[in-house]
């Protein structure tokens, strides 16, 4: 499914305001939610993607922070 620019837009502007309320509540573990959200909102960007596509720099560091969390999530 491929968002439009203004879907991301929307969805990013309701989630800056969910954030926004979190950080009156301090809800840490929704927070965190929201920005793998935020971060995945962008990914879905495809002319985020294919700017980001044929970057080695960026591919390799990608790969090595999933690696780093798999590390993580199989610690805990």
């Amino acid at each position: 499914m491929v968002l439009s620019q203004q879907m991301l837009q929307e969805k990013y502007a309701e989630n800056q305001r969910v954030r926004g309320v979190l950080c009156e509540v301090g809800d840490p573990e929704l927070d965190r939610y929201l920005e793998d959200e935020r971060i995945a909102l962008f990914l879905q960007n495809e002319e985020f993607m294919a700017e980001l596509r044929w970057n080695k720099d960026f591919l390799s560091t990608l790969e090595k922070g999933a690696a780093l969390l798999n590390v993580l999530y199989n610690y805990h």
